[in-house]
């Protein structure tokens, strides 16, 4: 699962539009998760 993340935070550091939108879809799902992190 780690290595997922580290997948993902890798492209999202490249110009890939597709990398980008996983790490934002990614960050988002975190934010519903953790409502505490929205402040």
């Amino acid at each position: 699962k780690k290595t997922d993340y580290m997948k993902l935070l890798a492209d999202g550091v490249h110009p890939n539009t597709q990398g980008h939108e996983l790490m934002y879809k990614l960050v988002w799902e975190k934010i519903q998760l953790f409502p505490s992190l929205r402040t």
